[in-house]
């Protein structure tokens, strides 16, 4: 990609917004949100109004680097292989998994939806957070919208971005309003909170442009046999009779670092989450292209005031065949449409 000269004022200004914005942000997100990000980048977290004891996760020895996919490599070696080939023998299902969401990722034009909610229960009374995602690119263009709604909080969230000189590009975030309906929300009265590329990675655990997937995804980070608490389903890859079913379990203390730091950065909370499990579910194309994702797991999550609930968050995301294009801030994302996702 193209990087070009910037006014340095720019990223200066965008600080000294952050900055301004925080005390407000601290005070919104502490009375508990869910936030949904297409393609897993978090099913979301709802912190409830109960006081609870419970332990935090730790995920300070995590490195990161130790668990860098090489996605050049992978598409070398598809793309040495015979269109027909039965691609579960040449790649696990990790790799299966990265081959198709980097060959999204890589796409000049793409839309994918978020679909889900997640679940509480406090004092034998359950609640369900829903939640609607829509990430998009058009060329260099980038956007996410984060949809969530339930009886306790109401939340909405866009991002855009255009990647126009590396890392200095500038990321714009708009906190909305939802009325009635999850997807009834409006953003048209919103003033942006600033920030540069690699801000916005600290913030929230991923570059807005970049791999469309928050969780670390390989081989070494899959759960072990020894783990005691699961989703119940099995890593594995299931042939069908339109491509691929690929069933990752995730090692719940390594996965999930990134993840993690993006709920920390936007909710006061007393600690790091602790998961218990987390389990992805693709759903691929006979030529590993993506069609859907399903992101399924179980963690506990507890405010700094001592607020804590274990929570079930059950969100798929959708590849849309036909991407539209970005919506300006005062227009509605459509989410009433027909997903075909060939499942």
């Amino acid at each position: 990609m193209e990087e070009h000269a910037e006014n340095k004022n720019i990223a200066v200004t965008a600080k000294k917004e952050k900055t301004r914005s925080k005390p407000r942000s601290i005070i919104f997100w502490s009375v508990g949100v869910s936030v949904s990000i297409a393609l897993g980048i978090g099913v979301g977290y709802v912190l409830s109004s109960v006081f609870n004891t419970g332990s935090v996760g730790n995920y300070d020895n995590i490195n990161v680097s130790q668990y860098a996919v090489d996605y050049d490599a992978l598409l070398k070696k598809y793309q040495s292989l015979p269109e027909n080939a039965d691609y579960s023998t040449h790649f696990t299902p990790a790799e299966m998994a990265n081959l198709s969401l980097t060959m999204i990722h890589r796409q000049e034009r793409w839309e994918i939806q978020g679909y889900g909610k997640t679940t509480y229960r406090v004092f034998g009374v359950s609640g369900d957070q829903y939640i609607r995602s829509t990430f998009m690119r058009d060329g260099q263009s980038y956007f996410e919208e984060s949809l969530s709604m339930s009886s306790m909080v109401k939340a909405a969230l866009r991002m855009y971005e255009t990647y126009d000189n590396g890392d200095e590009s500038m990321v714009s975030r708009y906190s909305g309003s939802i009325r009635d309906d999850v997807t009834d929300a409006s953003f048209a009265s919103a003033t942006p909170t600033q920030f540069s590329r690699t801000e916005y990675y600290e913030h929230s655990g991923r570059y807005l442009d970049g791999i469309p997937c928050i969780y670390i995804i390989s081989d070494k980070c899959l759960a072990s046999e020894s783990q005691t608490t699961t989703s119940g389903i099995a890593t594995g890859v299931q042939k069908t009779e339109n491509g691929y079913t690929v069933e990752l379990e995730l090692n719940p203390q390594i996965a999930v670092k990134n993840y993690v730091l993006q709920m920390q950065a936007t909710a006061d909370l007393a600690g790091p989450p602790t998961f218990h499990f987390v389990h992805l579910t693709f759903h691929l194309d006979s030529r590993l292209q993506l069609i859907s994702m399903r992101n399924y797991e179980s963690y506990y999550a507890k405010t700094a005031a001592g607020a804590g609930s274990n929570l079930i968050g059950d969100v798929t995301s959708y590849v849309i065949p036909s991407p539209r294009s970005i919506p300006e801030l005062a227009s509605p994302t459509q989410y009433n449409i027909d997903i075909a996702t060939n499942d």
